[in-house]
């Protein structure tokens, strides 16, 4: 059974003050998609979940600012993105799986059980790239990659100091620093 944190008379009195019928379902211009380009994130939560062929790993990533070069300019700090890693042992998520490790730089213990490590993750930056693909006949937002933000970029400096959240960011904020993420070796920006 599920768990209330809010009294029935607390929900109920909320609930019947909504208007809802004044609010139109079918536009949902608050929510617009990522652009397709690298961004750098850091990790809020994750889920683990039963795949068809292995357990994966829903991330939650909070992004810090938009680190595409030449962008469009739009200003999508403080928007979540989702991240799938598989534990499957076929190439491309075992590759991913690593790839997401090496760039959060958490150093995963062999004598102890992953599960246990998994929240070490939290907090973790680094950079996604993000996509879209069609899956159902719907265009969907897919994390393609991750990469390592280096330790002396200026991003981390910056952000240590708006650490207790997106909300105390101004406006004229900008983490674009134009920092050069690298993986495998190559620059990515």
């Amino acid at each position: 059974m599920p768990e209330y944190e809010a009294s029935a008379a607390d929900i109920n009195s909320a609930f019947d003050s909504l208007d809802l019928d004044s609010v139109d379902e079918t536009t949902n211009d608050e929510f617009e998609p990522l652009e397709d380009g690298w961004y750098f994130v850091k990790i809020s939560d994750f889920k683990v979940k039963k795949g068809e062929k292995a357990p994966y790993i829903l991330w939650y990533f909070k992004v810090i600012t938009i680190a595409k070069v030449g962008s469009s300019g739009k200003d999508f700090r403080g928007r979540m993105a989702f991240g799938m890693t598989s534990l499957s042992k076929e190439d491309y998520p075992r590759r991913l799986l690593k790839q997401m490790i090496t760039s959060a730089g958490v150093e995963i213990e062999k004598s102890r059980n992953f599960s246990e490590q998994l929240p070490e993750f939290i907090g973790a930056r680094m950079a996604i790239k993000v996509a879209h693909e069609k899956y159902n006949n719907e265009m969907r937002q897919k994390v393609r990659a991750f990469a390592p933000i280096p330790d002396d970029d200026p991003i981390h400096q910056k952000y240590d100091e708006f650490e207790s959240g997106y909300e105390e960011l101004g406006e004229d904020t900008d983490f674009n620093f134009g920092a050069t993420v690298q993986a495998n070796g190559k620059e990515m920006f």
